[in-house]
């Protein structure tokens, strides 16, 4: 990212803004945290945190760690959940081939906290039950939340950077995304629905499946920048 201008950095602070006082909100209506299950989607999604990759004409890049964060806002409190979104943040910037500047670190962890949070309050928006048609209806309509909120927050900062407008930018990013987020939503339904029939440990099911998911999207995304620039020196 380059040199921020004065309403792409106005922008951030607003975000971080908004974020401080919704983990801040958190912990003052939280109750003591469940340790073991919290340490185990922390391992869960630090896991697919790390399994990356950059999308493709974007300053920014994607890793396959959704499904645990949406199983984490069904399971966990809006604290955990906050404390699930900062370490997924911290690990996936971390794995960028070019590092961060500290204002993109701190916008990266701001904006996975307040998707977090939301798809967190629409997990358990609506009746307590752990019928599985109820939760797959949560987990959706989290997903959808997660998805709009993070979209709209990195389009908009990325428009503001680059001077293009936001809604182009929000197409692309879009494009590129959306099959994930749709692929990332069934896995979480799924995961979360036979949780409720066994137990949440069954989430460990998932590692295997999201490993190709990554190695899939690496293979595609290394064959389309090795097309490009094969183009590009073709003129």
């Amino acid at each position: 990212m380059k040199k921020l201008p004065k309403s792409a950095a106005v922008f951030v602070a607003l975000v971080a803004t908004a974020a401080v006082l919704v983990v801040a909100g958190e912990i003052w209506r939280s109750q003591s945290p469940s340790w073991g299950k919290l340490a185990a989607f922390l391992l869960f999604a630090a896991l697919g945190s790390v399994m990356s990759v950059k999308l493709p004409g974007l300053d920014s890049t994607m890793s396959v760690n959704l499904p645990f964060i949406l199983l984490a806002a069904a399971e966990l409190s809006g604290p955990e959940v906050c404390g699930v979104a900062v370490l997924c943040a911290i690990v996936q910037t971390l794995r960028n081939v070019h590092p961060a500047r500290p204002v993109q670190f701190i916008f990266n962890i701001c904006v996975m906290v307040l998707s977090a949070a939301l798809a967190q309050f629409l997990c358990h928006f609506g009746p307590i039950t752990n019928s599985a048609p109820v939760v797959a209806i949560n987990l959706a309509l989290a997903t959808a939340g997660y998805f709009l909120l993070n979209t709209a927050l990195v389009s908009t900062v990325v428009a503001l950077a680059d001077g293009r407008g936001i809604a182009k930018a929000w197409e692309r990013m879009f494009l590129v995304t959306f099959p994930y987020y749709v692929l990332s939503m069934g896995l979480g339904i799924s995961a979360s629905v036979i949780g409720v029939l066994a137990n949440w440990w069954t989430a460990l099911a998932l590692i295997p499946i999201l490993f190709g998911l990554y190695r899939c999207y690496a293979q595609y995304f290394r064959a389309n920048a090795r097309e490009q620039a094969f183009a590009t020196a073709a003129h």
